[in-house]
């Protein structure tokens, strides 16, 4: 997966999820779309300063724009390794 974010003013998250046609048929590209939406959720709600939107301390803004692009292993993958992989994405990105 591929993972882009970007923080700005408004409401605290937005959230997009592409699965090209290489990931698999119909499906299974729903499947991998349920799967990393829910995992971003899941991640995000341990941090609780992006989902209440508003500024941190410094007033940084909180807000995100949070685009996902699977990957051509990715329907094949179980929720356990998107989670993972979805975490250490956004650690790199600087948002968890």
């Amino acid at each position: 997966m591929r993972l882009a974010a970007s923080q700005r003013p408004g409401p605290p998250v937005r959230l997009a999820v592409a699965t090209p046609a290489y990931v698999g048929k119909a499906v299974v590209r729903n499947r991998a779309r349920r799967r990393a939406r829910e995992a971003i959720r899941s991640l995000l709600s341990q941090t609780v300063r992006l989902i209440s939107g508003g500024s941190d301390s410094e007033g940084c803004p909180t807000a995100l724009d949070i685009v996902v692009v699977a990957k051509a292993g990715c329907g094949q993958a179980t929720y356990a390794q998107i989670y993972e992989s979805l975490g250490s994405l956004l650690k790199m990105a600087g948002t968890c």
